[in-house]
């Protein structure tokens, strides 16, 4: 079965837990200090976020009709400091309105939390996914970043790892950090494939708004990505982590054949998610809403979340076009059909056609044979294509490209 049909009849649920020892200087998602973990104050919150984040799922399970979850993604802030009872008493009340067969359960956190016995909990807790933020194993980068670490944990982390009861296991590591050389990121890749993950995500630093990264950069405190550099890695990415059997299957994902992330596919194939805590956001499928980035504003009101206004021509190519192996042309087109009741006539169609046979043309995709995709059904009437090198490295303009594309489309009288 592809992944698409395993995942398309089901939903996902995204927790944000918002705590943090210490905010990343280029982080903007919303998070809050920690404090002491093992104070009392800090389990007094926890204990507020908990009967809050409970209250708030009652409320949500009842908008979404489907009754079974393909994914639960504990996020953050730092979901590693959460303790396993707390993720073992929301994975049970989660249950009371959904079916968790055959689901996969993500924990995201930082390394100096995977220990032999965090790791052995958390998989008797329920959690069959983990995801650990190293992002370097270079002290120089990590202070940089304004990340906090323990240098000795970092290496006491992806030891437990490669060994945990949770087999399904993979590390974050970024490139073009300031002053980072090309050498000191192969060094780290190469450092975390050597403890075997089955996932790799790689991501490229980018500088968002109101960061302090981006106020550091600004005030010329710090100097910025080396662009250059960021493209040259993301075109040799591909070859380099296929040597060691991993596939790239999105821009800055990669992973062993079966070990893709079912949750993050869900944001790509543009599918309904439930989202839950304070700043999570959730997509029904046709709006989407936010909840508030304040805990406490959160705890008030845990349900009087914002709706964000739908924008499909440009989110659906902003999402599925993120995918690096064989894309259904078929799949694109149905989304646009689906999500904008204008776009429904042939001419539509051909002209998406076009676009993709043009990139063709250009050099920045290719038609790909349909046994290669291992996302998409596969049948006699189905087209893929997928990015060559080139159309990676100039990937924002086409996802433009084909935005504006369906603008004009819809025009047309």
């Amino acid at each position: 079965m592809n992944l698409l049909e395993k995942i398309k009849s089901k939903t996902g649920i995204y927790i944000h837990y918002p705590w943090c020892m210490q905010k990343c200087s280029y982080c903007d998602f919303y998070s809050v200090p920690a404090g002491s973990p093992d104070s009392t104050e800090f389990h007094q919150k926890n204990s507020k976020y908990l009967q809050t984040l409970l209250s708030e799922l009652h409320i949500r399970a009842e908008t979404f009709h489907k009754n079974e979850v393909s994914s639960v993604y504990f996020g953050g802030g730092t979901s590693s400091l959460m303790q396993p009872e707390w993720i073992e008493k929301i994975l049970s009340e989660i249950r009371k309105y959904f079916q968790l067969s055959d689901c996969e359960v993500t924990l995201e956190g930082n390394p100096e939390n995977f220990s032999d016995d965090y790791l052995k909990s958390l998989s008797e807790a329920g959690i069959s996914r983990v995801n650990a933020g190293f992002q370097s194993f270079s002290e120089k980068n990590l202070l940089k970043l304004q990340r906090f670490y323990k240098m000795e944990s970092y290496l006491e982390a992806i030891d437990a790892l490669s060994r945990s009861p949770v087999k399904n296991w993979g590390g974050d590591l970024m490139y073009g950090l300031p002053d980072q050389t090309e050498e000191e990121f192969y060094s780290d890749l190469k450092m975390l494939l050597s403890y075997n993950p089955v996932h790799l995500s790689l991501y490229s630093l980018t500088v968002e708004e109101n960061t302090a990264l981006a106020s550091q950069i600004l005030k010329k405190k710090i100097s910025g990505p080396d662009e250059l550099l960021q493209q040259k890695i993301l075109l040799e990415l591909r070859n380099f982590t296929k040597a060691y059997g991993f596939h790239q299957y999105e821009v800055s994902n990669f992973s062993l054949k079966s070990y893709e992330c079912f949750h993050n596919l869900r944001y790509w194939l543009y599918l309904p998610y439930l989202g839950i805590g304070p700043g999570a956001h959730g997509f029904n499928g046709r709006s989407r809403y936010g909840n508030p980035r304040n805990i406490e504003t959160w705890l008030k009101h845990p349900h009087d979340s914002e709706l964000i206004s739908q924008d499909p021509i440009n989110e659906i190519p902003l999402m599925i076009l993120r995918l690096t192996g064989a894309i259904s042309i078929n799949y694109i087109i149905s989304l646009l059909e689906n999500h904008i009741p204008q776009f429904n006539r042939s001419s539509h169609r051909d002209g998406i056609e076009s676009l993709i046979k043009q990139w063709t043309d250009q050099g920045y995709a290719e038609y790909t044979n349909q046994t290669e995709s291992e996302i998409f059904p596969q049948d006699e009437n189905s087209r893929f294509f997928s990015w060559t090198n080139l159309g990676l490295q100039f990937l924002d303009e086409r996802v433009l490209e084909f935005s504006r594309l369906s603008e004009k489309l819809l025009e047309l009288p």
